[in-house]
């Protein structure tokens, strides 16, 4: 599913209604995780979150990041990967 034909990607944000990083919304993915042409990751949970945000002018919008909880892992370690 596209992000314009998914209602979790939608938000209507108040100006001043809520401060940078707070949590606006929070799913499971509503289908497993995996790249192009390699098989569905096998995952013990993950997350999906939408969350308030500024963008470079100041003018408040949301993000949404992605986390992974691979088994038998060291929750004290955490890895950040974006793409832009």
């Amino acid at each position: 599913t596209l992000p314009k034909d998914d209602a979790f990607y939608t938000m209507t944000i108040l100006s001043g209604g809520s401060a940078p990083g707070a949590i606006m919304k929070h799913r499971t993915p509503p289908a497993r995780i995996s790249a192009v042409g390699f098989a569905a990751v096998n995952l013990e949970n993950r997350h999906q979150i939408l969350y308030r945000t500024n963008e470079f002018f100041g003018n408040v919008t949301t993000t949404v990041i992605t986390v992974l909880v691979s088994y038998k892992v060291d929750r004290m370690i955490i890895i950040s990967y974006q793409l832009a």
